[in-house]
């Protein structure tokens, strides 16, 4: 089995599939379709029908072989956002995130969702930078919810931890553990797990099933594919014990299904309150 991993940022670097090779032309044809329909699934004939294509995609999949996959991590999103709502002292939440796109609105939304389930009075402040990678922009926006009264930090974006560390202020990580990027500010975050879908692709492939699909359900709590990061009970100031339980609490109705994570994906307010 051969993996081939195509991404935007590898000709900056140099480095691509060869060219004239299946998967090149592949690639070349899946972008253009894909600019041509900003995002959704390539339309037209088929190429190389036997290849599984597995495209991380906020559109849909297109018979016969294009399946797509994304980040479905609003849950436990919600579940960051119970444990900021019950964490903050001054009422006031700062999160920052890349670009108000559906798949970064919906992790926003859930965890103000979260946040104001357990704090009625919380306001959640969202800025966007606008840029997927700008840790100097994402830390002074953060700064600036600082000085507008927040004392816990999502961190959407990168640089927003190191806000939050030099204030002693609580973070929140997002798509992966991030604990080690300050053990005394962050608390948790959503995580983003591949491998369910992964593990579902290459069993359907080497058992002759393999279909176009919507592979959503793959990188949601019920199969693994989101999780919680693990509680860091270690943070100054600590995490009160009642509400460790109440968010473990909701984890568990999560993954039986008796509790419903709403999927928003509007742009967030600005301000939480504001917007009531």
């Amino acid at each position: 089995m051969h993996l081939h991993r195509r991404h935007r940022l590898c000709r900056r670097h140099g480095a691509h599939p060869a060219r004239g090779s299946r998967a090149d032309q592949a690639g070349r044809y899946f972008w253009r379709r894909l600019r041509q329909r900003r995002g959704g699934a390539p339309r037209g004939r088929p190429i190389t029908p036997e290849i599984a294509f597995v495209f991380g995609s906020g559109g849909g999949p297109a018979e016969p072989n294009f399946s797509v996959f994304d980040n479905w991590i609003h849950e436990p999103a919600y579940l960051s956002g119970m444990l900021a709502g019950g964490l903050t002292k001054s009422n006031v939440v700062g999160v920052v995130g890349g670009f108000p796109v559906p798949e970064v609105n919906r992790i926003v939304n859930a965890f103000i969702a979260g946040a104001t389930a357990v704090n009625p009075e919380v306001d959640v402040k969202t800025t966007f930078i606008n840029s997927w990678f700008d840790p100097a922009a994402a830390k002074e926006a953060a700064l600036a919810q600082v000085d507008a009264g927040a004392d816990v930090l999502f961190a959407e974006r990168f640089g927003v931890i190191e806000a939050a560390a030099e204030k002693g202020l609580y973070a929140f990580g997002n798509m992966s553990d991030q604990k080690e990027l300050a053990p005394e500010s962050v608390v948790s975050g959503p995580v983003w797990n591949m491998n369910p879908t992964v593990d579902y692709i290459i069993n359907q492939v080497a058992g002759g099933t393999y279909t176009a699909q919507d592979l959503k359900d793959f990188s949601m709590v019920a199969k693994g594919g989101a999780t919680l990061a693990p509680i860091n009970e270690d943070v100054k100031g600590g995490i009160p014990a009642d509400l460790i339980e109440q968010v473990t609490a909701k984890e568990k109705e999560i993954v039986s299904g008796l509790f419903r994570v709403d999927i928003a994906e509007a742009q967030p307010p600005a301000s939480s309150k504001a917007a009531e």
